[in-house]
């Protein structure tokens, strides 16, 4: 894994045709632990996570990593410098084997092809196995994506950033379209991966937030609406306002 990092943004601002998606949003992401991003469709949270990784450029502020400022590096630096990305929609290989599929996620080759012409000669089978037993895919190594459950290719998507090994990981919307037990796997998983990695997830299933976050963040309107511990947000009145309702975060 390549060392834990501190993630900071200064006043990001994004903005598309005109139209502010994120407005001067600032953000202090330790160097290890879980950062839930919610709020309302709209808010804001995944063109955060699509600045932060390079896939969308940022008109104004500062991305800054470890306080190096990255916000003209490209996306493909940034993932070499320790930022992994997973996606809402698992894209993953569904011709290739979870096993296959884990690999490809370490090659420096765009085209899954090339990268097998060596697999079996080329292929770190201990750590893959490895980082497929931490996500519940050890029995499955073999198995075609093609035949995985939804639950899984979510798992072997995350599967497919760590074994890269990143020090920040980010995940938007992780546990959606999962089972119960699916998500309590999941919620393990996360707990587990944050004790040596820094992970920031967008959700909206509050349940699946009060499992994992460590610190909640709060977007509404494209700004930061508030920030704290699940406890202190789920009391937070003008959360409640916006985005959780009278109940709060339960």
């Amino acid at each position: 894994m390549k060392s834990l990092k501190k993630l900071s943004t200064r006043n990001v601002v994004v903005e598309f045709s005109g139209f502010r998606a994120v407005d001067e949003v600032s953000l202090d992401i330790e160097a290890q632990g879980l950062v839930c991003l919610i709020g309302p469709n709209g808010a804001g949270k995944t063109t955060m996570l699509d600045c932060i990784c390079g896939k969308t450029q940022n008109k104004a502020g500062g991305i800054f990593l470890d306080g190096t400022d990255i916000s003209s590096v490209p996306e493909f630096r940034r993932s070499r410098l320790g930022i992994g990305r997973k996606f809402q929609t698992p894209s993953v290989f569904d011709g290739l084997t979870v096993a296959e599929n884990i690999w490809v996620s370490l090659r420096k080759e765009t085209n899954p092809f090339s990268n097998l012409s060596n697999f079996y000669l080329s292929m770190d089978e201990e750590w893959v196995a490895g980082v497929s037993e931490m996500l519940g895919l050890g029995l499955l190594l073999d198995k075609k994506a093609e035949y995985l459950s939804h639950g899984q290719r979510q798992w072997l998507e995350i599967a497919m950033v760590v074994a890269q090994s990143p020090a920040i990981i980010l995940m938007d919307e992780p546990a959606a379209g999962m089972t119960a037990s699916e998500k309590l796997k999941t919620a393990e998983i996360f707990n587990s991966l944050k004790k040596s990695h820094s992970l920031v997830v967008v959700d909206h299933d509050m349940g699946f937030v009060r499992d994992i976050a460590d610190q909640v963040i709060v977007m509404h309107q494209g700004k930061v609406l508030a920030e704290g511990t699940v406890e202190e947000i789920s009391k937070d009145e003008s959360v409640k306002s916006a985005y959780l309702g009278s109940k709060g975060l339960v």
